[in-house]
């Protein structure tokens, strides 16, 4: 009878030490849990942050009468060596949200680049000779959501469009522009105007010399 006692006392410490163990162990991971999210929570506000000085700053790229726009020099070498069509085509591939005003929008799946004139990375058009160009671009926003855009020259407006909330309507934006060599063509967020981009290579950006 004493050894029975002996054995159940036995098996009770041990319930106790293991419901001990379990509860401490719980409260060991929810408190790294809790870190772990407060550590995202500040990478995301990190990371928001620096798309927001990558944006001002590609924005003073765009615009920046430094580069080249006014080079009349480089501009005259470049319209002696450029040979050939000037064509490109990018999709937008990854979806953009929140998406920050004037935000440049980088097509970054190319599809056609002949001339070699579209930059993936930054989504800005260079024109690397003067003549008339035909641009066009496309954007779609997600259900239930809107997205006005522009397409800018150097920095002035040239075409408007709005990718509706209703049905995920796409937007379009077309325009012919006379451009100098060394002119600078993109598309941005209008002014705040709607906050989600959807991607999924629907959306395009496209241009292409007519004459």
């Amino acid at each position: 009878m004493a050894s029975r006692t002996a054995v159940w006392c036995f098996f009770g410490v041990l319930a106790i030490v293991a419901v001990y163990c379990i509860e401490n162990g719980e409260d060991i991971i929810r408190g790294r849990i809790q870190k772990l999210e407060t550590l995202n929570n500040n990478l995301k506000k990190q990371l928001s942050n620096q798309k927001v000085v990558y944006n001002d700053l590609l924005n003073e790229l765009a615009t920046s009468t430094d580069y080249s726009v006014n080079d009349n020099h480089h501009q005259k070498r470049q319209a002696l060596t450029c040979e050939g069509p000037i064509v490109f085509h990018a999709r937008l591939q990854n979806a953009i949200y929140p998406i920050g005003t004037n935000q440049i929008i980088a097509y970054e799946d190319v599809v056609t680049n002949v001339g070699n004139s579209y930059d993936s990375y930054t989504g800005l058009f260079r024109a690397p000779v003067g003549g008339v160009y035909e641009f066009i671009a496309t954007m779609w926003s997600s259900d239930g959501n809107f997205l006005e855009f522009e397409m800018v020259r150097n920095g002035v407006d040239m075409c408007y469009g709005r990718a509706s909330q209703t049905n995920q309507t796409m937007g379009t934006c077309v325009s012919m522009v006379e451009l100098s060599a060394g002119d600078r063509v993109w598309v941005r967020h209008l002014r705040g105007r709607g906050t989600y981009a959807n991607g999924m290579d629907y959306p395009s950006f496209a241009g292409h010399l007519v004459v």
